[in-house]
């Protein structure tokens, strides 16, 4: 058995923060805690699954798909699968906001699951309440059981230690499996294990293995040699559910109903609800990647240990009292303090109380002490409230014999010095009593100068006043100031204590000051102050340098811890922040308070939480919290989000949006769990703001009406008691500029801008020298229409004599026909004449046109066919002659050969076609054909004699239809056979 020393804490509170239903959790009893990689915590509760964000729960239950409420187990693997156990058998997998359950994990619905764990190799492991461990690998399940050597089927934990051995605890102790050998060894009540039932394998830092048991803890050495742990300090342990270990290298022990116990290597301390934990009945201990251990309970939720040095004696300790108001270390080393209803002492680990009888010497006296100075002869002198000095010689109170000569003073201060003189300050007096004389000393004839807050002596024995006008150091004789004109930083002064080197440190209502290396008088130069941290409040209420020469910094808000030492060393401040309050800036400290007690711990007043004990173990620097992990959570644009980080599988890091989305509303959180309600933002849009803006517990920036560009938006956090974090989430916003912004449209633009200006100029010039050209058109368009019109005259009237001149010849050869008596010679003459008459025909059509190059053959064709059919007309025959023209205009230079063509064609058929007969019938055809002109007489008479074409001696009409065609470049075909038909086709 181990030696054993178990702390008297004399129910002292730590500074512990608890969520339990009060806060959002289903239920109180937690039975597993997961923190995942972005920031959320998951209970596994008897009421559901409990999502947690630092600020508020989102419980998922039946709706969401759980087949139970009562949740065992919850892990996440390597591939960030979420899984989930309950009670009735099986697992399902948080996929979203919904629990689903696969068929192919239908193999464990049957089965309870206790624990989920992975191998190194990615195998997922199954600790169940009856079927040993079951391994899913390779989409099928293996069974480790009693069978391959288990000593349970009953399983509460797998770990994979030392050599990636699988160590698994059971309902009848713990087994060592290797997958290549099995079984290793197993160690049950029999071989030494403290309980029959193994609920945990924990691994310490020196390798130590814990198990927690039914019936205590045993320990296996790195040699496997067992020890056990069954009583503390007397006390059976019992039930022992869960071990952790947390940075500072301290052992939790979670018991079934005794509480919480740490190990340092030497001793224990207990911790009960008595000392601000939330239940006795501890069910599992998980620490977080920030170095805090969660405390998940069977009864009030979960806790987390803020500042474990940190320890409250408030109403419900021996101390009995919220505020304390002075304290006092005296020379037998007895600790006094001043407390509501009189004073207390601390001495050897006991505290007592003495209060103050509602009468001292017939007198009305205020039970609030607020200042405890020793006197020569070991009493306390003291300050009430009401401006009383009073003595305490241990036992009893009675009214100080400084009451009479100091009556008339309102006494804000009381100093005694070394040599039993008493200091006081007063509204507007320094006094001094010795030897039952009073003497005065104004510091200042200014009013504000004069008001004393405090008195202090120095080594060297120079008195400090603290006044609301600045500091006096009076030397006994004179006084010298200084103030913020001289380099102070505010001009109340609360507090004034001197460190190791005889320098003097100033508290004052905006901060903290220096004056080293003080002479006769101030030097500027010598004075040096420190900026409060923006986020907390700058007033002093107390100062107190501990035994390493760090300076504590008591607060309206909160206590301050300064490095001096390093500060002397390298010029850098270090300072932490502690809070120690879930509510608020911080916890409010008490002046005249703040000492080093006989146990060599940090002593404080407060206001409201009694005495706060600081155990220094570490420096306080080394115990600064982590900064907060800070996530993007949610980016909105236009009032829909692009980015949610609970339905993302990866952190966003860019975004491209249209000229028109401009409108952004980021948010973002971080993660405290400490003091989730304190947490400092900064966060900056690069591109838009100049400088960080620095928000308290403000979560989201909005950006409206953001120009077209790239903006980074940064944002990093801090608590009340970390710096602030190095890690800045980022994300790149890239605003497209619209088209009509972009350099090709803006070069089209331009271009085209150019090329229209280019345009209008070529235009103007163009239309200039248009007009000018018209003009000049317009001149000689008149002469050359006045010419044109005289042409035109002209031709018509060559035309009209010419058609003129051949009627007359046609009228001549008409004459002359009637006195012909040769039937040959009379026809030769008819045939001239109608020639004649045809190009007679054809003038006569053009000077009645408008256009004197083409001839309207259409009409042409059917005067010809009038003439010819009036002249050859016979009294005994009826000869029809029908026309197909579907040519319109025909140009002169090709109509005087067609018409010539048709006028022979034409008369050959009447004189010639139709002998012995009485009727027939002539069809002219004009049109085009496969692209050429195509001229056709075609009669039903006896037709034309064969080779007619090629005789030596053709007629004269043919010989001038072959000359004619040839003419226009004709093609003459004649058919030969019943009816005479010739065709005649020529180009356009």
């Amino acid at each position: 058995m181990l030696g054993l020393i178990l702390c008297a804490s004399n129910a002292q509170e730590y500074n512990i923060k608890t969520y339990s239903v009060n806060d959002g959790l289903p239920s109180s009893t937690v039975y597993d805690v997961h923190l995942d990689d972005k920031g959320l915590v998951w209970f596994a509760t008897s009421y559901g699954l409990a999502k947690f964000d630092g600020f508020e729960f989102e419980n998922f239950g039946l709706d969401q798909g759980l087949r139970d409420e009562l949740i065992y187990d919850i892990f996440e693997d390597s591939k960030n699968q979420f899984w989930v156990s309950t009670e009735t058998g099986g697992v399902g997998f948080l996929r979203g906001d919904t629990v689903i359950y696969e068929p192919e994990f239908a193999h464990l619905d049957s089965m309870l699951i206790n624990f989920i764990t992975e191998s190194p190799d990615g195998e997922v492991w199954f600790g169940t309440n009856a079927h040993g461990v079951q391994i899913w690998s390779d989409s099928s399940f293996t069974a480790l059981d009693t069978l391959n050597g288990l000593p349970s089927n009953q399983i509460w934990d797998i770990q994979f230690l030392r050599d990636n051995e699988a160590w698994i605890a059971t309902m009848n102790g713990v087994a060592v499996y290797d997958e290549g050998e099995g079984i290793q060894q197993a160690w049950t009540s029999k071989d030494g294990l403290s309980g029959g039932a193994a609920y945990q394998v924990f691994e310490a830092s020196d390798k130590t293995i814990w198990i927690p048991t039914s019936d205590g803890i045993t320990l296996i050495s790195p040699d496997n040699e067992l020890s056990t742990i069954k009583e503390i300090n007397g006390e059976r342990l019992a039930y022992v559910y869960n071990v952790n270990q947390d940075d500072d290298g301290l052992i939790w022990i979670g018991t079934e109903r005794r509480g919480l116990y740490w190990f340092d290597g030497e001793s224990y301390t207990h911790i009960t609800k008595k000392n601000g934990l939330s239940s006795n009945y501890i069910y599992r201990l998980i620490k977080a990647d920030d170095g805090a251990i969660w405390v998940a309970t069977d009864g009030n939720g979960v806790s987390i240990f803020k500042d474990k040095q940190f320890m409250f004696y408030g109403e419900s300790s021996d101390v009995n009292s919220g505020g304390i108001y002075s304290i006092l270390v005296a020379d037998d080393g007895t600790m006094w303090f001043g407390k509501d209803g009189g004073l207390g002492s601390y001495r050897n680990g006991v505290f007592n109380s003495y209060p103050i009888p509602d009468k001292i010497g017939g007198t009305d006296v205020e039970d609030e002490i607020w200042d405890i100075e020793e006197l020569p002869n070991g009493n306390l002198l003291l300050l009430t409230y009401d401006y009383w000095l009073l003595e305490f010689d241990g036992e009893s109170y009675s009214m100080s014999s400084l009451l009479a000569p100091l009556y008339y003073y309102y006494i804000n201060d009381i100093d005694v010095d070394e040599n039993g003189e008493v200091w006081i300050g007063t509204e507007n007096l320094l006094l001094n009593y010795s030897n039952g004389e009073v003497k005065e000393f104004k510091p200042s004839d200014e009013y504000w100068e004069s008001y004393v807050n405090l008195v202090y002596k120095d080594s060297k024995g120079n008195i400090w006043l603290g006044t609301e006008g600045g500091l006096a150091k009076f030397d006994g004789t004179e006084f010298i100031y200084y103030n913020e004109e001289n380099g102070l930083k505010g001009p109340s002064i609360y507090e004034v204590k001197e460190d190791g080197r005889g320098n003097i440190w100033v508290g004052t209502n905006k901060g903290l000051s220096v004056i080293k290396s003080y002479g006769e008088s101030w030097d500027s130069k010598k004075i040096e102050f420190f900026e409060a941290d923006e986020l907390f409040l700058p007033e002093t209420i107390s100062l107190l340098f501990d035994d390493d020469g760090g300076l504590w910094q008591g607060t309206n808000a909160g206590i301050n811890y300064y490095d001096v030492e390093s500060w002397y060393e390298n010029g850098q401040m270090d300072k932490v922040h502690f809070s120690l309050q879930d509510y608020g800036k911080g916890l409010e400290f008490n002046g005249a308070a703040a000492v080093i007690g006989p146990d060599e711990n940090l002593w404080f007043g407060t206001a409201r939480e009694g005495l706060l004990k600081y155990e220094p173990d570490v420096k306080p620097t080394q115990i600064r919290n982590r900064a907060p992990q800070t996530f993007i959570r949610r980016v909105i644009v236009n009032g829909e989000a692009v980015y949610n980080q609970e339905t993302s599988t990866k952190e966003v890091s860019e975004i491209n949006l249209d000229y028109n989305q401009n409108n952004i509303e980021i948010e973002y959180g971080a993660v405290s769990y400490k003091d989730p309600n304190r947490i400092f933002y900064r966060h900056r849009l690069a591109g838009f703001d100049e400088d960080w803006d620095t928000e308290f517990d403000k979560r989201e920036a909005v950006y409206t009406n953001l120009n077209p560009g790239e903006y980074t938006f940064s944002v990093m956090s801090k608590s009340t008691s970390s710096d602030w974090s190095e890690m800045v989430s980022t994300i790149t916003i890239n605003i497209a500029k619209p088209f009509w912004s972009s350099w090709w449209f803006i070069l089209l633009m331009i271009s085209l801008i150019g090329g229209t200006a280019f345009f209008l100029l070529k235009t103007y010039i163009n239309v200039r020298e248009k007009k000018k050209l018209e003009g000049l058109v317009e001149i000689k368009t008149a002469d050359l229409q006045s010419a044109v019109d005289e042409k035109e005259v002209l031709i018509k009237e060559i035309h009209h004599r010419v058609k003129n001149n051949m009627a007359v010849v046609s009228g001549l050869l008409e004459l002359q026909s009637w006195q012909m008596k040769d039937g040959k010679a009379k026809a030769a003459l008819e045939n001239s004449r109608l020639r004649i008459k045809t190009m007679s025909s054809i003038h006569e059509k053009l000077y009645k046109s408008m256009n004197f190059a083409d001839v309207d053959i259409q009409e042409f064709v059917e005067d010809l066919i009038k003439n010819v059919s009036g002249s050859l007309k016979a009294i005994d025959k009826e000869i029809t002659v029908k026309h197909f023209v579907e040519i319109e205009k025909l140009n002169v230079n090709k109509a005087i050969p067609c018409g010539l063509v048709l006028n022979e064609l034409i008369s050959n058929a009447f004189e010639h076609a139709f002998p012995n007969v009485e009727e027939g019938e002539v069809e002219v055809i004009f049109k085009e054909k496969d692209g050429l002109y195509y001229l056709c007489v075609e009669d039903n008479g006896i037709g034309m004699p064969n080779g007619i074409l090629t005789n030596t001696r053709p007629s004269l009409g043919l010989t001038l239809v072959q000359s004619l065609s040839e003419q226009i470049y004709g093609d003459l075909t004649v058919s030969e056979g019943k009816g005479a038909k010739i065709e005649i086709t020529f180009p356009k």
